[in-house]
């Protein structure tokens, strides 16, 4: 059973994960009457409140982030699928742009910030790939409805 800093440590990072949720909202502005998850087309359903066209990535200019282009999948499987107004987006793993694939535990080859920053990379690729899936139009997100994250850490962690 990890002592009282490491279960402060492992919530952190789960913490860090989570929060992809979180700020994924706010870029999208989203708060208010509940909303459709995904517009079907920009004329066709109402946009969430200041999301004109090309908002999101305007928001995102202004906080300094760039979004990678959305990663090949790895294996044999599709990196989203929508059904209807929804999207379904295959898990998203700490992989830069360079290629490089960040692999390890955490509480042994990476420190807590080293997993935050991982955090960040999964966030910033499942963003991507949500762009891909909206025709490159983030602004057609409605709301997000679930967020998981996994962290590979060590028991004492």
């Amino acid at each position: 059973m990890a002592d009282a800093k490491g279960a402060v440590n492992f919530g952190a990072a789960v913490a860090a994960g989570a929060a992809a949720g979180f700020v994924l909202a706010k870029l999208l502005n989203l708060g208010g009457a509940p909303q459709k998850a995904f517009a079907e087309e920009p004329a066709a359903a109402p946009r969430a409140k200041g999301s004109a066209p090309g908002v999101v990535d305007q928001r995102l200019a202004e906080l300094g982030i760039s979004l990678p282009p959305s990663a090949a999948p790895a294996a044999n499987y599709v990196p989203w699928r929508r059904s209807g107004r929804i999207v379904f987006i295959s898990g998203q793993i700490p992989k830069l742009e360079n290629g490089t694939l960040l692999k390890g535990q955490l509480g042994i080859n990476y420190t807590l910030e080293e997993g935050q920053k991982a955090a960040r990379q999964c966030a910033l690729n499942l963003i991507a790939q949500m762009k891909e899936a909206c025709g490159g139009d983030l602004s057609k997100v409605c709301r997000i409805l679930k967020v998981e994250a996994f962290v590979n850490a060590t028991e004492e962690f």
